[in-house]
C-alpha cells in the first residue's frame, strides 16, 4: 500500500524541486542533517530524471527505426 501512495511527479516538477534544493543548499542556512537530506533528495530526483530521459531516448530510437 505504501507504493500505491507514491504519486509520480512530472519532470518539470522534479526539476523545480532540484532547483529549489540547490537554492536551499547555497544559502548556508540549513543544518548538516538538512543539507544531507536535501542533497540525497536532489540526487534521487536527478536519477529519476535521467532514467526517464534514457527511456524516452530509447523510445525515440525505436520510432526512428520503425520509420526507415
Amino acid at each position: 500500500k505504501v507504493a500505491a501512495k507514491k504519486k509520480e511527479i512530472s519532470m518539470e516538477e522534479m526539476l523545480r524541486q532540484v532547483d529549489q534544493i540547490i537554492k536551499d543548499l547555497q544559502t548556508g542556512e540549513l543544518s548538516f542533517e538538512e543539507n544531507l537530506a536535501a542533497y540525497q533528495r536532489g540526487t534521487e530526483l536527478l536519477k529519476e530524471c535521467s532514467g526517464r530521459l534514457e527511456k524516452a531516448e530509447k523510445e525515440l530510437i525505436v520510432l526512428e527505426v520503425d520509420e526507415i
